[in-house]
């Protein structure tokens, strides 16, 4: 994954919530509930975040 990266979305997960924030023109919000929704994004989240720490391990 490239060091800087910037989008005009993002996604918050906040209790039984997940947000996706659209921010390129008019700002969209999209609210999704339920525990398994939380589950699956925080899932991601981890594996992506996982993958970048292991790129950055392999570039030292």
């Amino acid at each position: 994954m490239k060091e800087k990266i910037s989008t005009p979305c993002f996604i918050d997960i906040f209790g039984d919530y997940v947000g996706i924030v659209d921010m390129s023109g008019k700002v969209r919000v999209f609210v999704m509930q339920g525990k398994e929704v939380v589950r699956t994004f925080t899932f991601l989240f981890d594996m992506l975040w996982g993958q970048s720490a292991s790129s950055k391990e392999l570039a030292t």
